[in-house]
């Protein structure tokens, strides 16, 4: 079906390119009395479609999700063209279709390619997107922080609330989450920024992946006061009592754990801290712990 849609779209091409053709020349008579038979004019071919052409075909195929026709639509522009800003958008296109068909060494390539070649074209700022995120399927997580932050450069105030986040992201998969959060703290106050609760946590992680465990700990205790999401609550009071176990406060942890016991049976995160407070012996009602078993799916111990 997609290359039958594709194919639909290049005739069109063709046939507004043919509407432009010449016509053919109308049959002329012989002078003699006897009529000759007419000449049959020689068809006109199809002309074949200019590299921008192509261009267009191969975003259609991208479009469609028809990933190697693009690869292939793309080649042929980077082949045929010596028009520097069409080859400059096929490269970036065949980077794209290279990344959506999961050739990501080969996308990391073309898009290298392309910033290097073309540095003043338009598509610079989304191929720094796209190559960071090709950088960190390929799990070099600190190139592809780098081409966050030049995206910033390129192009700030635009989507600043998305990059600053997958900024920070790629800082903590890189081991440097204290570098991490001052991008999610810019991200929870770029215009339009609706996932606030989510940055904080990532905050909040980021202190304890530090070893910053009182800065955690204050973090999840805040979010916890701040949320009446039974879910969120739970979450907070687990993260807490890592932070408190680390901090070799381990009362402070059970009673985290007993809160989202007593009243977040519902929760998953609760059930994990259920299961610390059974190994370390604290006493819990066996009613409960039979419903918070049986929430997280735990039927054996909950019968």
């Amino acid at each position: 079906m997609q290359r039958a849609v594709l194919g639909v779209f290049t005739g069109l091409i063709l046939a507004a390119s043919a509407c432009n053709l010449p016509p053919a020349a109308a049959p002329t008579a012989t002078p003699s009395p006897s009529l000759s038979p007419s000449q049959t004019p020689s068809s006109t071919p199809s002309p074949t479609p200019v590299p921008a052409s192509r261009n267009e075909a191969a975003r259609s195929a991208l479009v469609n999700g028809d990933w190697v026709l693009a690869e292939r639509e793309f080649e042929r522009v980077i082949v045929g063209s010596d028009d520097p800003f069409v080859v400059g958008e096929a490269l970036y296109g065949r980077g794209e279709a290279l990344l959506r068909d999961a050739q990501l060494a080969e996308a990391e390539q073309d898009f290298a390619d392309f910033l290097s070649s073309y540095p003043d074209h338009p598509r610079v700022p989304s191929a720094l997107i796209l190559r960071a995120q090709t950088y960190n399927l390929l799990g070099n997580h600190g190139a592809a922080a780098a081409d966050y932050e030049s995206y910033l450069g390129e192009r700030p105030g635009v989507i600043d609330l998305y990059v600053r986040e997958w900024l920070g992201d790629a800082l903590r998969q890189d081991f440097r989450p204290l570098e991490a959060i001052p991008h999610y703290e810019s991200a929870m106050l770029s215009p339009g920024q609706f996932n606030v609760l989510g940055l904080g946590i990532k905050i909040g992680r980021a202190y304890l992946e530090a070893g910053e465990y009182e800065q955690a700990l204050e973090q999840f205790d805040r979010i916890y006061v701040q949320s009446t999401d039974a879910v969120t609550r739970a979450t907070m009071n687990f993260l807490a009592g890592e932070a408190l176990e680390a901090m070799g406060d381990l009362d402070g942890m059970y009673a985290h754990y007993l809160d989202s016991f007593e009243n977040y049976p519902a929760a998953f995160d609760t059930y994990l801290g259920l299961i610390r407070l059974v190994e370390d012996g604290v006493p819990v009602e066996d009613y409960q712990r039979g419903l918070v078993d049986y929430y997280a799916g735990a039927y054996g111990p909950a019968v």
